[in-house]
């Protein structure tokens, strides 16, 4: 009796697992299914020092991948292997015989590259904090590298800004480093940026999609709402993009849009950021909304909290932060009596102030 109750109870979870996989299957949204969607962000990782060669590296510390001097023209010496997994035939000869190998001492390092904007800075954070900013070049490209780092687990995110200074999303991987091996996180695309003309629009006119990616890569646009579709265009030399949706055929109603990028048989970025816009009636007067008079802080109001009578919070929280920038400030606001220092004399100010 006891096998057959087991029996029946592995019958009918397999029974709901082929249920549920038929689901996943078939409830993808339309945009999902579009033929035109890219390839899922792939990035390489690769490290030198632990004698494996991977994808990218000629070798790796004593494998040579069979490789010899005479393959690359000269007559003898012994063929090595650089601290970056490159051949190195200093100690090839011309002559018979002779010569010998370099040994080589792995470092504990980072290099991460990949593609971002033309000429644009790239900042890198690790765990956080600002590792280093380099310079794309004027195809994109950028190449960073961080010497002499402890083995452990660290999060990098990376970040940059286009020509009209509108951030990119930020790219994060969590990487493990092991001593003595130089771990290197290649095929980053950074995502692109994204802006609209317009977050309203008349039925029938058009709405401005732009920004900037990699030059010359494949730019696809995702509009969706209740019926989803993609646009694809082509970005310039300069890696600028821009799109005029045709609203005639799409419902009143709000509406969502992001981008992403590929390359030709290279990687594809992540998605940007999302911006929303909506599609309203042609006789609609389109008027901006007349601007409240904007709340005047107090200037203890460290945090700009508000209660429900709109009126100012003053409390532990303004304390916290003006604890945190006590000294020399880092946040000058916190200076409530403006000499420069944060001290018990702006503590004072601020419990003047008190709410709690």
């Amino acid at each position: 009796m006891i096998i057959k109750n087991n029996q029946n109870e592995i019958f009918f979870r397999n029974w709901l697992f082929l249920i549920a996989l038929f689901l996943l299957l078939f409830s993808f949204p339309e945009i999902s299914q579009a033929k035109t969607l890219p390839t899922s962000v792939s990035v390489i990782i690769t490290i030198c020092g632990n004698g494996v060669i991977d994808e990218n590296e000629q070798c790796d510390s004593y494998d040579l991948d069979g490789q010899i001097c005479a393959n690359y023209g000269y007559n003898g010496g012994v063929l090595s292997c650089k601290n970056d997994c490159t051949f190195d035939t200093s100690g090839c000869t011309s002559g018979v015989g002779g010569g010998g190998g370099v040994v080589y001492v792995h470092e504990t390092k980072v290099i991460i590259q990949g593609i971002a904007y033309p000429n644009a800075d790239v900042t890198i954070l690790k765990d956080g904090q600002v590792a280093g900013v380099v310079r794309a070049d004027a195809s994109a490209n950028f190449k960073f590298e961080l010497p002499e780092i402890n083995p452990g687990v660290w999060n990098f995110s990376l970040w940059t800004e286009d020509f009209q200074k509108r951030r990119s999303p930020n790219f994060s991987y969590m990487l493990s480093i092991q001593s003595g091996m130089t771990t290197t996180i290649a095929n980053v695309f950074l995502p692109p940026t994204i802006d609209l003309d317009k977050d309203k629009v008349k039925k029938g006119e058009r709405i401005a999609i732009f920004g900037q990616t990699a030059p010359k890569s494949q730019v696809s646009i995702y509009v969706y709402s209740s019926k989803s579709f993609i646009k694809e265009i082509k970005a310039d030399q300069a890696g600028v993009y821009s799109y005029n949706l045709d609203t005639i055929s799409l419902e009143y109603g709000d509406y969502h849009v992001k981008t992403k990028s590929s390359l030709e048989g290279g990687p594809v970025s992540d998605f940007s950021k999302i911006l929303n816009f909506q599609v309203v009636e042609p006789d609609k007067i389109l008027e901006k909304p007349l601007l409240e008079k904007p709340h005047k802080f107090i200037p203890a109001n460290l945090n700009q909290d508000l209660n429900k009578n709109n009126n100012d919070i003053i409390n532990f929280v303004d304390v916290s932060i003006l604890l945190y920038n006590w000294g020399k400030p880092k946040n000058i606001k916190t200076d409530l009596n403006g000499d420069g220092i944060v001290n018990y004399r702006d503590l004072s100010i601020l419990l003047y102030y008190w709410t709690g």
